[in-house]
């Protein structure tokens, strides 16, 4: 079933999606500087890893070890901020827009 705008019935309908986009934002800021401090207590088992190659191989595993913490906590912020925002987008918001005539609303 197509959703359909209650103002003009068209079926020329978009999703807004303003929460879920809020979400991803703030969770991708939130999980990436989470991540990087995550790794930032982890990076001295990085910098003791790689001892093993010398001086530099200790700075770069602490290098390695934020940037790959800040990534995947990045990503996971990314997709859990997206998820709520877009159960906000469902449950609160008026997420539909009528493309023919403007209205906004909830289904």
């Amino acid at each position: 079933m197509s959703i359909q705008c209650p103002h003009c019935h068209s079926h020329n309908i978009r999703t807004k999606d303003s929460a879920k986009k809020v979400g991803q934002r703030v969770g991708s800021a939130a999980g990436t500087a989470t991540g990087i401090a995550g790794a930032m207590q982890g990076a001295s088992t990085g910098a003791a890893a790689g001892l093993v190659a010398g001086p530099i191989g200790s700075a770069l595993g602490s290098l390695f070890g934020a940037i790959i913490g800040g990534i995947v906590g990045g990503t996971v912020g990314h997709e859990v901020g997206g998820r709520i925002g877009e159960q906000i987008d469902e449950t609160y918001l008026d997420n539909h827009e009528c493309l023919d005539c403007g209205n906004s609303f909830h289904v």
